[in-house]
């Protein structure tokens, strides 16, 4: 079983900022917040935390 964390609305608000496409990545992002890549791209995109703005 994976542990799942889950991501604060400033959390959220802050990778949303930070990325830059070819600069700031979803790695990079997904190390600093303690992620995965997968949950960083899903947030960018607004698949999930669709309500946080």
């Amino acid at each position: 079983m994976t542990r799942r964390k889950i991501l604060t609305a400033d959390q959220v608000r802050q990778i949303r900022q930070i990325h830059v496409p070819g600069k700031v990545g979803y790695e990079t992002l997904a190390k600093k917040f303690g992620v995965g890549a997968s949950t960083v791209r899903d947030c960018v995109k607004y698949w999930t935390y669709a309500g946080v703005r």
